[in-house]
């Protein structure tokens, strides 16, 4: 499979040097050769937009579409720092793209912020922990919080490691028992927690 994707990589850079080859043996000028430098340039962007799209040349892994709830439209972005000296204990639902997406019954209990780790840490009763590296900036709404991007998301039940949730930009990628992509819709957040019916 592999040999089958480089193969099909550099099909556009072989075909540019040997139309390139033909053009300049037929019509060997300065001008020709400027379009055949011009053409060879071209195959290899090509090539190049090939091989960084390898994994959706036949690609037969289907990748399922998340859509967790939508926060309406009335989010404030505050950074990390602001939403845990701010976050209060509130009882509400979680959902977590590819990891709980029904929306668990959860109670928000504590939110700190590591500024030396760059780690947020959510932490919800009964016994989920929810940390997240490099996140910029949280959604917060009247009746409910969103994360959209983070570098990385450690999930602990009972206190032992479950789940890891990274970017592979464009999908989400769930490390845990198995690997597992998912893709999210345009706007869809990958962490939710919503005090009202709305989830």
């Amino acid at each position: 499979m592999q040999a089958i994707r480089i193969f099909i990589s550099l099909l556009p850079t072989v075909l540019a040097v040997i139309l390139g080859y033909f053009l300049y043996g037929a019509f060997g000028s300065t001008p020709v050769l400027f379009l055949v430098l011009l053409l060879i340039f071209t195959g290899v962007m090509f090539s190049f937009i090939l091989w960084k799209n390898k994994e959706n040349i036949l690609s037969k892994e289907k990748i399922p579409l998340i859509a967790l709830p939508t926060p309406d439209d009335s989010l404030i972005y505050v950074s990390p720092q602001d939403f845990a000296e701010k976050a209060e204990k509130t009882e509400g639902k979680l959902a977590i793209a590819g990891v709980i997406e029904s929306g668990r019954q959860s109670v928000l209990t504590n939110v700190a912020y590591h500024k030396l780790l760059d780690e947020t840490v959510l932490t919800f009763s009964p016994s989920l922990e929810i940390k997240l590296k490099g996140m910029a900036t949280i959604g917060v709404g009247d009746y409910h919080f969103a994360v959209f991007g983070f570098q990385d998301v450690k999930v602990f039940e009972d206190r032992k490691y479950t789940t890891t949730l990274t970017w592979t930009d464009p999908y989400l990628t769930i490390h845990n028992k198995a690997l597992t992509k998912v893709k999210l819709e345009d706007g869809t957040p990958s962490i939710v927690f919503s005090w009202e019916d709305e989830v």
